[in-house]
């Protein structure tokens, strides 16, 4: 009965996640990553092994850098030049350091948008 029960806490925690992931107001795939972290510590999850978390990490690292990397893309295809993308890649590396889970958007956002304007 208790490991139905943290089975139900830990889906119920989930479902924010996987609405992140079609919605961009939370970050779902990071979000869903380390819901699953935290749940691999407790012992009702012993089947999630070493191997498994680092495939689950590995897929939310590369969901991110094509996240961050499709808006450079479309900044490229809407004719931002060299100068906006590279300043695009910095701000958002920075927004995503002093202002996370936000930050890596508005950074890249801010940082095309002064380039260009200047």
């Amino acid at each position: 009965m208790e490991n139905l029960t943290f089975k139900i806490i830990f889906l119920i925690l989930l479902v924010p996640g996987i609405f992140g992931v079609f919605l961009p107001v939370i970050p779902g795939i990071p979000y869903m990553f380390f819901v699953v972290l935290v749940a691999s510590f407790l012992p009702q999850f012993s089947f999630l092994s070493v191997s498994n978390l680092l495939i689950l990490g590995g897929i939310a690292l590369l969901s991110i850098f094509i996240d961050y990397f499709s808006g450079i893309v479309g900044g490229k295809i809407s004719g931002a030049n060299k100068q906006s993308l590279l300043f695009g890649i910095i701000g958002a590396l920075l927004g995503t350091i002093l202002f996370p889970p936000f930050g890596g958007i508005f950074g890249t956002i801010v940082a095309i948008f002064l380039t260009e304007f200047l």
